[in-house]
């Protein structure tokens, strides 16, 4: 298995002979917090073709929604707020995803 994750969430959707797209990809593209750019980059260059990609955005849609950052199945964090039905802030005005 490939070790994909965060330092403080590590992942229950893969099994042990899974191969998501981004195994070896650099992480930081992932952990761009604010930018929907980043997320479409990384949903064409990883996620549109990951054979794990129902898994990872149904286990990321099932965490707290304020506990998992980064892009997961090519969602953004602000994205995912929004699927949750939450607004995020920045500089104290709503932000769209």
């Amino acid at each position: 298995m490939t070790a994909i994750g965060t330092r403080s969430v590590g992942v229950s959707f893969l099994h042990f002979d899974d191969q998501p797209a981004c195994a070896g990809a650099d992480p930081g593209m992932f952990f761009d917090e604010d930018s929907a750019e980043a997320a479409q980059v990384a949903d064409l260059l990883y996620c549109q073709r990951c054979p794990v990609r129902a898994r990872c955005e149904a286990w990321a849609m099932a965490q707290p929604p304020y506990s998992l950052h980064g892009i997961w199945a090519g969602q953004s964090h602000p994205q995912r707020l929004a699927a949750h039905g939450h607004q995020t802030r920045r500089n104290g005005h709503p932000v769209t995803a």
